[in-house]
């Protein structure tokens, strides 16, 4: 039996992935922080004979999670066929101004467990010569952000790395994909001190339903990337045709609180 493997899986976008795989008949290995949350969810995604439901409590953004989190499949003969990046996390402000080590716990969240994930999970794909990965990115990965530098550097780190992937390893049956949601109506906002910026207001901000929507059908079609929303799209198109200073000063007066 394989795996669909999901991480951050017990809120908002993870949730709603979880949910959307798990009604097209997936077996889930739900990775999140809230071990009481995840038990939840297997009340909510009963067992079938066909379709089994497992869980790990683990916190990704410390050292080592991504091999602890491997060597747990592998002792329990859990095969990943499916591996959902989705857990990280944002801050906003000034960049000389934030905590140091939220910094650096998501940088390692964001980007050091996502690549580590994949590169333990990719070997088993490319032996069985077919796989998926599908890592959440984010509209912030195409320009930098003034007072959201970090976050939207690591999230243009996950874009180009999926990009390469997708290309490299193509021709082994493996199909490396990133999902670009724009601001999502989840707890982000608020980790993230951002519940007063107008990209967050109900108006502007898509639901994690919709964003899940997004990443099955990516997962269905093998897309190598997917931005959420007509909006994003077009505003993406053409942030290629201007300069990219004036795109990171759109971008910061976008996402000002």
């Amino acid at each position: 039996m394989t795996f669909t493997l999901i991480t951050g899986a017990s809120t908002g976008i993870g949730y709603e992935v979880a949910k959307r795989f798990y009604f097209h008949g997936h077996s889930l290995l739900l990775v999140a922080r809230n071990a009481e949350r995840l038990e939840a969810l297997k009340r909510e995604f009963p067992e079938t004979q066909n379709q089994k439901i497992k869980t790990i409590a683990m916190d990704l953004s410390s050292p080592n999670a991504a091999r602890l989190l491997f060597e747990q499949t592998q002792h329990n003969g859990w095969h990943v066929d499916t591996l959902i990046n989705n857990a990280g996390f944002g801050t906003f402000g000034l960049f000389d101004e934030t905590n140091l080590e939220t910094l650096e716990n998501m940088m390692h969240l964001n980007m050091v467990t996502l690549t580590a994930l994949m590169h333990f999970f990719i070997k088993p794909m490319r032996a069985a010569k077919h796989g998926q990965v599908i890592n959440i990115a984010s509209t912030a990965a195409f320009q930098g952000i003034p007072k959201f530098s970090v976050y939207a550097a690591s999230k243009a780190f996950v874009l180009h790395l999926s990009e390469a992937l997708h290309v490299e390893y193509k021709n082994y049956g493996i199909c490396v994909s990133a999902i670009c949601p724009g601001a999502t109506a989840t707890q982000f906002a608020t980790r993230a001190q951002m519940q007063n910026s107008k990209i967050f207001k109900p108006a502007v901000s898509a639901t994690p339903e919709a964003v899940a929507a997004l990443c099955y059908s990516t997962w269905k079609n093998r897309k190598a990337i997917a931005v959420h929303g007509i909006a994003n799209r077009l505003l993406v198109f053409l942030s290629r045709f201007m300069p990219r200073t004036l795109n990171t000063k759109l971008a910061g007066k976008f996402v000002d609180v």
